[in-house]
C-alpha cells in the first residue's frame, strides 16, 4: 500500500483562541539529519490551558505551529545521516532543539523559545518548530531515543549531580516532573524527600514506591517549621546534599526554596527545574557562608536521557500495569477535551496523552 502524503494534525492559529484541527497537512520529509516518526502518543503537561490562553507569561512560539512537546512513537522515515535508528525503531522523541552549530541556542518544539535572540529567532521558525499532535512528527536524528522492545512489554542527572547515599529533597512531588524525579533519585540509590502540601498525595507516593529511602514531609508555608522537618528527615539529621525544584508553570515563584535552602547542607546545591516565571529569591549571606550552588536545570542531556531510559528498560523505574500507572488517552478529535482533562488530573503516575494515530492503524 502506498504511504499516505497528508496527515490530521492539531493545529494553534492563534494564542486565547481554541485549537483547530486540519484533516490534510503535508506529512513532513526526513531532510538529512532527520527521523519522521509516527506518533502514538502525545503526553500533555497539566499547565497546557494556560499555555494555550496565552496567560502564562512564556517566550511562545510564533503562531500558526503544531503544539505540544514530546511523543512516543515508531520511526516512519529516515533522512541521510543516520547510522544506527532505522524505519519501524520504537522511539522517544525528546523535546529540547539545540542549534547545531550553538547548542546554547535552542527552542522546545511544539512550545516555547529559549534565551531570546536572532539565532533563537531563526531555529523557532525553523524545520523542527512542529510539534507532536500530529499524525507524523519531524525531529532531529539525535532526539530519537531508541527503546528496546524484548525487554518493555508493558511500556505505553545531569545538573543536580546525584550520587548514592546522597540526601536529595524534590519540591513539589506530586507533579508529573517532580514524581518522575523522585523515582530516579531512588533509582540512582539517593535518600530522597519529597515535599508537597497534599498528605493524601504524599501518601499515594509513599505507598506505590514502597522504598526505605523515601520519606514525606508536609509542608506548611511555615519557613521555620518546614526546615526543621526536612532536616529531621534527612539521616542522622545532617541536613541535604541537593534541592531539586519543580515549581510548575505558572506559578509566582518557588514557594519550598526558602525552607529547601536552610535546610542545605554547607556545599549543597540548588538546581532549578520548573517553569516558574516570578523570582526565586535565595540569602545571599546563605550561599556565601554554606558555599551554596544554584544552578538551572533546563531539560536532560543525552547521555541523561539514555541513562533513564536504560533504567525503564532494566526495570528499576517501574511503568507496568502493577506500578499504578494511569494513561488516560484521547484520540485527535477529542483533543479539547484531553486538554481539560490534562489540566483537572494530570500529575504523578497519571498521564493524560493524546493518541494521534489511535484508530489509523
Amino acid at each position: 500500500m502506498a504511504n499516505p502524503s497528508t496527515q490530521r494534525a492539531v493545529v494553534l492559529e492563534e494564542f486565547g483562541k481554541p485549537v483547530s484541527i486540519v484533516n490534510n497537512r503535508p506529512i513532513p520529509e526526513a531532510i538529512p539529519g532527520s527521523v519522521v516518526v509516527k506518533v502514538f502518543a502525545a503526553p500533555l503537561p497539566r499547565y497546557i490551558q494556560s499555555f494555550y490562553d496565552g496567560t502564562i507569561p512564556a517566550p511562545a512560539l510564533t503562531p500558526p505551529f503544531v503544539p505540544n512537546p514530546g511523543a512516543l512513537g515508531r520511526v516512519h522515515k529516515v533522512g541521510s545521516g543516520a547510522a544506527k535508528i532505522k524505519e519501524g525503531d520504537l522511539v522517544y522523541v525528546s523535546t529540547a532543539i539545540l542549534g547545531r552549530d550553538d547548542p546554547n541556542t535552542f527552542i522546545m518544539t511544539g512550545h516555547v523559545k529559549g534565551l531570546p535572540g536572532p539565532n533563537t529567532d531563526r531555529l523557532a521558525e525553523g524545520d523542527f518548530r512542529d510539534g507532536s499532535f500530529q499524525q507524523y512528527q519531524r525531529a532531529p536524528l539525535e532526539n530519537a531515543y531508541p527503546i528496546n522492545e524484548r525487554r518493555i512489554k508493558e511500556l505505553v542527572f545531569e545538573a543536580g549531580d546525584i550520587k548514592i547515599s546522597d540526601t536529595v529533597v524534590i519540591g513539589p512531588s506530586g507533579g508529573t516532573f517532580g514524581g518522575n524525579t523522585v523515582e530516579v533519585a531512588l533509582a540512582v540509590g539517593a535518600n530522597v524527600i519529597a515535599l508537597g502540601r497534599d498528605a493524601e498525595m504524599l501518601g499515594d507516593l509513599k505507598s506505590r514506591l514502597k522504598s526505605p529511602r523515601l520519606t514525606t514531609v508536609l509542608m506548611t508555608g511555615d519557613v521555620e517549621a518546614d526546615a526543621g522537618k526536612i532536616i529531621a528527615a534527612t539521616p542522622g539529621g545532617e541536613g541535604v546534599d541537593v534541592y531539586n525544584d519543580w515549581s510548575p508553570g505558572g506559578a509566582q515563584g518557588a514557594p519550598y526554596l526558602p525552607a529547601a535552602e536552610h535546610a542545605l547542607k554547607r556545599g549543597g546545591r540548588i538546581v532549578l527545574s520548573g517553569g516558574a516565571f516570578g523570582p526565586a529569591e535565595v540569602p545571599y549571606i546563605s550561599v556565601v557562608f554554606k558555599k551554596l550552588k544554584v544552578e538551572g536545570s533546563w531539560m536532560c542531556n543525552r547521555q541523561s536521557m539514555e541513562r533513564i531510559i536504560r533504567m525503564i528498560e532494566d526495570g528499576r523505574i517501574d511503568l507496568g500495569p502493577e506500578s499504578g500507572v494511569q494513561v488516560n488517552r484521547f484520540q485527535l478529535d477529542e483533543v479539547c477535551d484531553a486538554i481539560k482533562h490534562a489540566e483537572e488530573n494530570t500529575r504523578w503516575r497519571n498521564i493524560t496523552v493524546v493518541a494521534p494515530n489511535m484508530y489509523n492503524g
